[in-house]
């Protein structure tokens, strides 16, 4: 089984119609049904993240799965648009990316607070280490991460997006809520640094 299909499966995005210009959706991220309509589409989980910065996530996740599950062995090798870094470094840092992230929501879930990463050298020297592993064992982690992060993202209650985190220890705060945009943008940004038709 590709990894496309594995995240397709994992993360998909159901609507259902009902009166002219409104549109229900089922909460993809929520363990319990949670339906809503709004005039014009405008979804928001009942802890106001909007659904639709969730879907847009979802999408981008799934597109980019699909890119890195294209790249041949060699192709990872290969330089990617990022100075300095192969296409395996980059999957590497959206590996990490993605486990950091879930490291941060499932401390929130929890009642805690953990930093994204211990330090920036570590997360650099990380990079590194999983950018040098097998091609296999590379796709298995970006694989693996992709869902620890969806998993923590399901999990998370609803009074913890009001939290904060801090990228490294004593370093930026930044807020829970702004998570699923962080995400998106680096799994759009640097899936694009793949330079990979």
């Amino acid at each position: 089984m590709s990894l496309a299909t594995v995240v397709g499966l994992v993360v998909p995005c159901r609507s259902l119609p009902t009166r002219p210009f409104e549109q229900t959706f089922v909460d993809p991220t929520s363990r319990s049904v949670s339906v809503r309509t709004l005039v014009r589409c405008r979804v928001v989980r009942n802890d106001g993240v909007m659904i639709d910065e969730l879907a847009a996530l979802h999408g981008a996740t799934r597109i980019l799965t699909r890119g890195v599950d294209a790249l041949s062995d060699a192709e990872l090798a290969e330089p990617s648009l990022l100075p300095g870094w192969t296409r395996a470094h980059v999957v590497a840092h959206l590996a990490l990316n993605a486990e950091g992230l879930a490291g941060v929501l499932r401390a929130a879930a929890g009642g805690g607070v953990a930093p994204m990463y211990a330090s920036q050298e570590q997360r650099d020297g990380d990079i590194e280490t999983l950018g040098a592993t097998s091609p296999t064992q590379l796709r298995d982690r970006f694989l693996a991460s992709c869902t620890a992060f969806q998993d923590a993202l399901d999990h998370l209650p609803a009074e913890a997006w009001t939290g904060s985190f801090d990228r490294t220890p004593g370093g930026q705060r930044l807020p829970l809520a702004e998570v699923p945009a962080m995400r998106r943008r680096e799994v759009e940004i640097h899936h694009a640094d793949l330079d990979h038709a």
